[in-house]
């Protein structure tokens, strides 16, 4: 029994640790389809560190990697980001915004589905309502990201975006 305990506790520590080994990569630019391409399983591993380290941790490195991500989803030839004001209700908080972006482009990446604006808005809440819930200490409060939480637990998130599509 205690070696069973040992290798749960041994898996999620890895797991837990396994958004902590990113680093920006150096010297990246993006000019051309190729060099978006080329930084894909960069952009995803970026956006796992940035959802897994506090907002008040590792600041520096931080804004490295949200500048890495926004420079890739400003040029990205196949992430296509539409906000929809019924849904995106925190334009006013970059941090939450970059979240909902960093998921939307990591369900493209992921899934190759860069037409499907219904799933990218479901996924970039998603990842909000975690983000929100991991870092609730860190963030201001907000009613309507709570209201997604509630939603989401009770499974019905996906619902309230297909309804407010």
């Amino acid at each position: 029994m205690k070696r069973v305990m040992f290798v749960l506790l041994l898996a999620c520590y890895a797991l837990g640790a396994s958004g902590q080994d990113f680093s920006v990569p150096r010297g990246y630019k993006f000019s051309k389809a190729e060099d978006y391409t080329k930084h894909e399983a960069d952009i995803v591993k970026c956006f796992d560190w940035l959802m897994a380290t506090p907002p008040s941790e590792q600041t520096t490195k931080r804004e490295k990697a949200s500048q890495f991500l926004t420079e890739w989803l400003l040029g990205s030839p196949v992430v296509h980001i539409e906000f929809n004001k019924k849904l995106v209700t925190f334009t006013d908080n970059p941090e939450l915004l970059m979240v909902f972006m960093g998921g939307w482009a990591k369900y493209v990446i992921e899934s190759k589905d860069d037409n499907n604006k219904l799933e990218g808005n479901f996924k970039g809440l998603e990842a909000v309502v975690a983000y929100y819930e991991k870092n609730k200490a860190h963030l201001s409060k907000n009613k309507n990201i709570e209201k997604y939480a509630k939603m989401n637990a009770k499974g019905k998130l996906q619902d309230f975006v297909v309804s407010n599509f």
